[in-house]
């Protein structure tokens, strides 16, 4: 699976892992510093970086250090879809 597979599942499954809690599944923190994520995804932490900057510039995401706006969900999980079909 693509980096971007892989990071755009973990959102996603963040994000439903926070709205089964009550939170908001648009704004989220990350649970982790992008290192430790990178490692969880067996990536790169640059490779996740450019992940984030890719989705920033496509408008799926906004991002401000730790915290994430999720501004378009179905492309979020268009990119997560081959993998959230496995699960």
């Amino acid at each position: 699976f693509s980096a971007e597979e892989r990071f755009a599942a973990f959102l996603v499954n963040w994000c439903e892992r926070l709205a089964e809690r009550g939170y908001s599944d648009r704004r989220i923190s990350l649970p982790m510093p992008r290192g430790d994520i990178a490692n969880h995804l067996n990536l790169a932490p640059e490779t996740v970086s450019r992940v984030i900057r890719r989705l920033i510039d496509e408008g799926v995401l906004a991002v401000d250090r730790r915290d994430v706006e999720v501004l378009n969900k179905s492309a979020l999980r268009s990119y997560a879809a081959s993998l959230l079909q496995r699960a």
